[in-house]
């Protein structure tokens, strides 16, 4: 078990990303930053980058996918989550802790469980 890392895959594949402190250093313009639901704020630019795959068209499917960055972490009932922003598709960040058990994707969002 373990968690998502940065720039790792499912079958490790490495890959730097700009964490979210670096981020925000780079982008002061409070009007560009999304807040999760564990409030949590995060640049906008870390959710949807030029050419990601926009999340009303993602089609939840098997496969390796990259981690372009961690966004946010919760733990429910001693469980660790993530938030991953997978490299290509825009973040999903579903609606709540009640949502991370759930088979619905809109409510799940991007949420991984610590594997």
């Amino acid at each position: 078990a373990g968690s998502p890392q940065e720039g790792h895959t499912r079958n490790a594949r490495k890959r730097r990303a700009r964490s979210v402190s670096e981020l925000a250093a780079s982008e002061p313009n409070m009007e560009e930053w999304v807040q999760g639901w564990t409030g949590t704020r995060f640049p906008k630019s870390a959710a949807y980058k030029p050419g990601d795959i926009p999340a009303s068209e993602v089609v939840v499917e098997e496969g390796t996918f990259e981690v372009e960055q961690i966004l946010d972490e919760y733990t429910l009932h001693g469980n660790k989550w993530y938030l991953p922003k997978w490299k290509g598709y825009e973040l999903r960040p579903g609606t709540g802790a009640a949502g991370l058990t759930s088979q619905d994707p809109a409510q799940k969002g991007d949420w991984e469980p610590e594997w």
